[in-house]
């Protein structure tokens, strides 16, 4: 039904963001704009019904998002990462460009460091090779090491998915660590798991995803926050 009490003319946002809504006498207003990743609220108690407010307890809020379009890709790079979460967590699918069904290395940076000065443990299992579980651990690395999480291109459309959780990413008292998952299905479906260690306090604020060779077209990688 159209506004009775009000015209466009008379209530208009007055900044970026701002947004018309209602009010309990049947009214427009302004809401004016919430602060960097608050989310719209319903709350009964306000004016308009409505308020902007931070994210409870347990949230993901996707921060960034990319995938690879037109042409393949060295990496993929997600930069100036707020410090307004507790821990980050980046979820990754698709494949390399490379030819061959054999898994290839997918390793991880931070804020650009590419000296030795990573570790990590692994252990990934190949089910239906027959090889078990192979356990590696690696110390004074130049990345963290996901190992053979990763599928290569081929003309089927094989790929595969990995997980990386950073916990308390923002810290700067205690070296940062990085928990991850993933699977790949090939000619030798494998899955895996691990641990791995950044030897530095400061907060994380760059994560650079790499493999052995480019990834393919159609690969994304999302990163989100959580609260």
């Amino acid at each position: 039904m159209p506004i009775t009490k009000a015209t466009a003319s008379s209530i208009a946002p007055a900044a970026k963001g701002d947004l018309v809504v209602g009010s309990a006498t049947n009214d427009a207003s302004v809401l004016a704009v919430g602060s960097a990743n608050q989310v719209l609220t319903v709350d009964s108690s306000t004016a308009t019904g409505l308020k902007w407010a931070t994210p409870s307890a347990g949230a993901m809020t996707q921060i960034a998002d990319t995938t690879v379009t037109g042409s393949t890709a060295a990496d993929i790079t997600f930069s100036s990462i707020s410090g307004s979460y507790n821990h980050l967590m980046v979820v990754i699918s698709g494949r390399t460009s490379s030819a061959g069904e054999n898994g290839t290395s997918l390793s991880v940076q931070v804020n650009g460091d590419t000296g030795t000065n990573y570790r990590f443990s692994r252990n990934v299992t190949y089910a239906s090779s027959g090889t078990g579980v192979t356990v590696t651990s690696g110390d004074t690395q130049s990345a963290l090491r996901l190992g053979n999480l990763w599928v290569g291109k081929v003309s089927g459309d094989y790929m595969a998915n990995a997980q990386m959780i950073f916990p308390d990413y923002k810290s700067t008292t205690l070296r940062k660590t990085m928990l991850f998952s993933g699977g790949a299905f090939s000619d030798a479906p494998g899955v895996g798991m691990g641990f791995a260690q950044w030897q530095n306090t400061n907060a994380i604020t760059s994560i650079k995803i790499f493999s052995t060779s480019n990834f393919d077209i159609g690969t994304r990688a999302t990163l989100y926050g959580l609260v």
